[in-house]
């Protein structure tokens, strides 16, 4: 063993027997979540910055290659994204873009594509594919009226689509087989994740912050990194399967404060370990298949939801989906939570229902 690597261990055990394993530094019944304006102030909701630049350098980098074969490319994105990556930065970017946001909408979109001039000095953005069809008997007309239309242009096109809906329209429709190899990001690891959210908490009015493991003490951000050696990030770029937005929402919902702690922790923000979301046990069989058409559609309402699962859709499981925290509903609209992914696909897996892989 290095010795670097062999201090830092030994430092560890050291550090453990200071205090008794069972206790923390700060007991979890003292602590209360942050409040929303606080955690707002200190913990801005992601704008996704580093995988909104990766997209724009590969993009880039496509565009500076001579005309060829490969005019239309996918972007294959984890599922639970809370806005819209793609869109955002093409918009930032002055691109063309066409988006619908419902099935129902898909083909009024078509008939807009027919009428835009096939420029192929403009590229053509359309993002989330996934909120283009519905899994139905009548579901991908669609689907395959946007694959005609897009064989027959001659600018380029940039597509992107959740992984799961990615997986069930090349199977079903052969999208893939016209978009080419799909770009993909790599996962956050420990030290990206690191790195992204202490430049999420830093401006003028939050340099003051200070995040605290409430097990320990550790100052998560210290600029010793002697202070800071934890395997927090690493064990959160595990849970989250490196998706920068659901590591964001676990992360959020660690945050606690202690106001009975003294006012010199008045700027410190404790994270204390995540709750474990446990899938609930009625009807397990319904609470699978209304999960999986979430995922595969990005977000439904009650009445699509009802018509892709004429039965499950109807009944009291989506109301205990969203009580359990694995389900939010925004208006009319249903999805999975971004910090409930990580457990909606394990279960997924462990029943053997086909999963969205990057």
């Amino acid at each position: 063993m290095p010795t670097d690597e062999w201090f830092r261990t030994l430092w560890q055990r050291f550090r453990t027997r200071l205090r008794p394993p069972d206790k923390s530094f700060i007991a979890d019944d003292r602590l209360k979540r942050a409040t929303l304006r606080r955690l707002d102030q200190v913990v801005a909701p992601p704008a996704c910055g580093p995988v909104l630049a990766e997209l724009d350098v590969s993009i880039r980098d496509w565009l500076s290659q001579p005309p060829s074969a490969e005019r239309i490319k996918a972007v294959v994105l984890p599922p639970c994204q809370d806005g819209d990556v793609v869109a955002a930065w093409a918009d930032g970017a002055g691109h063309l873009l066409l988006q619908v946001d419902d099935p129902g909408d898909a083909k009024d979109a078509l008939a807009r594509l027919d009428r835009l001039p096939d420029d192929p000095e403009t590229l053509l953005v359309i993002p989330r594919l996934e909120l283009w069809h519905i899994r139905d008997l009548d579901g991908l007309v669609q689907i395959r009226a946007l694959i005609a239309q897009l064989t027959r242009r001659r600018q380029r096109v940039v597509l992107s689509c959740n992984a799961w809906a990615w997986a069930y329209l090349s199977k079903s429709t052969g999208i893939d087989m016209i978009a080419g190899k799909p770009l993909c990001f790599a996962p956050f690891d420990a030290a990206r994740l690191r790195d992204w959210f202490r430049e999420l908490a830093q401006d003028d009015t939050t340099q003051g912050f200070r995040f605290r493991l409430s097990d320990d003490g550790t100052d998560l951000f210290a600029k010793d990194p002697s202070e800071a050696e934890t395997d927090f990030f690493r064990k959160l770029a595990a849970k989250s399967r490196g998706i920068p937005w659901v590591a964001w929402h676990m992360w959020r919902r660690m945050l606690h404060t202690n106001e009975e702690h003294g006012p010199e922790t008045r700027d410190t923000l404790w994270v204390a370990a995540l709750d474990e979301l446990i899938l609930p046990g009625d009807r397990p069989r319904d609470t699978l298949l209304i999960l999986h058409a979430l995922l595969l559609h990005g977000r439904m309402t009650t009445d699509t939801l009802a018509q892709v699962l004429p039965i499950v859709g109807a009944s009291v499981v989506p109301a205990t989906l969203i009580m359990s925290g694995f389900v939010a509903r925004n208006e009319d609209h249903l999805s999975i939570r971004a910090e409930a992914y990580p457990a909606v696909r394990a279960g997924l897996e462990n029943a053997g229902m086909s999963i969205g892989v990057l």
